[in-house]
């Protein structure tokens, strides 16, 4: 089934094996579940033609990036979508705003959504929001106006955070490693390097 996305890419027949088998040794570097990303591609088909219109480079670096993340590629198409459905958007944004008195401006993500950079406004969204610390402190209420805002569910928003908050103590397989594991955001936040 990759072999199928990789051609509806653009990617000729003789170049198949070739690609795969770099795509696959990238995303082991890069600390990622191999099987989990090759899933993901292939489970997303429609997202992928429409935002990587045969750029395999950037296919390979969102793909990377929503595991890590503990989302899928459909997860950052929905993010970028969100955010580009501007009224609502903006409403929600300025809704939170006036509900918690935080300043955040998405128009850097939206920019980036706007060029088909789904990874790229998923992960300024993210450095918009703060750390999992200050998106804990949130009411409820809150953290609804934020998801609705940024596309991301309040589960999606904090099991994001959390990865991102452990990940850099942690090496890539071990960070690998917790991806696969699916858990929630407070296990993760619990969880010891071992």
């Amino acid at each position: 089934l990759v072999n199928s996305t990789l051609m509806s890419m653009g990617v000729a027949s003789t170049d198949l094996v070739d690609t795969q088998r770099e795509f696959a040794a990238d995303i082991t570097k890069s600390g990622a579940n191999v099987d989990q990303v090759f899933d993901d591609i292939t489970s997303n088909t429609a997202v992928v033609s429409k935002y990587f219109s045969g750029n395999t480079e950037e296919l390979k670096r969102a793909a990377i990036q929503a595991n890590k993340l503990g989302m899928s590629i459909a997860d950052m198409a929905g993010v970028a979508e969100q955010l580009l459905d501007f009224e609502n958007s903006l409403a929600a944004q300025f809704e939170f705003q006036a509900l918690t008195g935080k300043n955040i401006n998405f128009d850097l993500a939206r920019q980036l959504a706007l060029q088909g950079d789904i990874a790229g406004a998923t992960q300024e969204v993210l450095n918009q929001v703060g750390s999992i610390h200050e998106f804990n402190q949130l009411d409820f209420m809150a953290k609804q106006k934020l998801a609705e805002a940024t596309g991301m569910s309040v589960e999606q928003l904090g099991k994001s955070l959390a990865l991102q908050e452990k990940l850099p103590g942690m090496t890539e397989a071990q960070a690998a490693a917790a991806e696969r594991l699916g858990l929630s955001q407070a296990e993760i936040m619990n969880m010891q390097k071992e």
